[in-house]
């Protein structure tokens, strides 16, 4: 099937005239961040909302207070501006969470980059209809800091030994991946990473000399810090390069095509997109207890609507 073609509607298909719309749209896809992997991830009706129709929703700001504050000051700290004023201005909570990242010695390691945004190319595999118009998206992000680990840094990392890039992430209001190898994160940065080593300055670095590395603010516990990380290789490059292809393939050809089926069940508790996408609420008691209440009069696209505050963690796009 052609790429363009619109397949006939059925009652859970967009409209032609939707379809269309997402057409027009195709373009502004050719750049995928995050974003669009975690909710195609999760359900292709979120992706229909969120990334091509562009139906973003308001949400409480004060759940993301911690993480933009933390990464902001380390941000500072890493470009040696003067944050006295600004530590005595924040609250105790940001502080304490600050302190404890910027005690540790990954936040003293010789910063490479920082803040670092990238944008590669991602050359779409040979399998499917999609291959054949659209050969390259682009893949965006933007990295908190990549470190060259000193030896002392290196001793305290077994696994990591032989390394030379670090790709840091400092988790604050959200915590460290369950699967942190599975992760959209972690494939879409140390591929992103590898990909564009010659604009670090270390083009002759092979996919062995690059890990992961996640650190989580703990201030209340010991160690106030927890780490995790995740050194790279040849085969798991090209395993990214493989599963990344497959889903920009699989993200385009469903705005080709018009279709994005609904799961079974809905994967996203916080999901401000059930009212109009017609799933039943998940089940289960765990979920019951987190169940947000939703608005009972018709939501429209442009309308915003502020979901019950919950857990961060189920949205980490809002921040890395």
């Amino acid at each position: 099937m052609p790429l363009f073609s619109l397949p006939e509607a059925d009652a859970t298909s967009p409209t032609p005239t939707q379809a269309l719309s997402a057409l027009s749209i195709l373009s502004t896809l050719g750049s995928l961040s995050i974003s669009h992997f975690k909710s195609w991830g999760k359900c292709p009706q979120q992706f229909y909302f969120k990334q091509v129709l562009r139906s973003q929703w308001l949400s409480d700001e004060r759940n993301f207070e911690l993480g933009k504050s933390v990464h902001k000051l380390l941000d500072y700290q890493a470009r040696k501006l003067p944050l006295e004023a600004l530590l005595q201005a924040t609250s105790p909570t940001i502080r304490n969470s600050y302190g404890a990242l910027a005690q540790h010695p990954l936040a003293q390691a010789p910063v490479v980059a920082n803040e670092w945004a990238f944008n590669v190319p991602l050359t779409l595999g040979e399998e499917g209809e999609v291959a054949a118009t659209t050969t390259t998206v682009w893949l965006h992000g933007r990295v908190d800091r990549i470190v060259a680990p000193p030896q002392a840094l290196l001793e305290g990392e077994p696994t990591l030994a032989g390394t030379k890039l670090w790709v840091l992430d400092w988790k604050t209001g959200t915590a460290i991946p369950k699967l942190p190898a599975e992760d959209w994160q972690t494939r879409l940065y140390l591929f992103a990473v590898f990909e564009a080593r010659a604009q670090l300055g270390y083009e002759a670095l092979p996919p062995e000399g690059l890990a992961m590395v996640y650190a989580e603010s703990k201030p209340k516990q010991r160690p106030a810090v927890r780490l995790v990380s995740l050194p790279y290789n040849a085969a798991w490059h090209e395993e990214n390069r493989r599963i990344l292809s497959q889903q920009a393939q699989a993200m385009l050809r469903a705005i080709g095509t018009a279709s994005y089926p609904l799961p079974p069940t809905c994967p996203d508790t916080y999901c401000p997109y059930g009212p109009v996408c017609g799933i039943a609420p998940a089940t289960g008691a765990q979920l019951n207890l987190l169940k947000p209440t939703w608005p009972t009069a018709p939501v429209l696209a442009n309308h915003s609507v502020l979901p019950q505050a919950g857990s961060v963690e189920e949205h980490p796009e809002a921040w890395f």
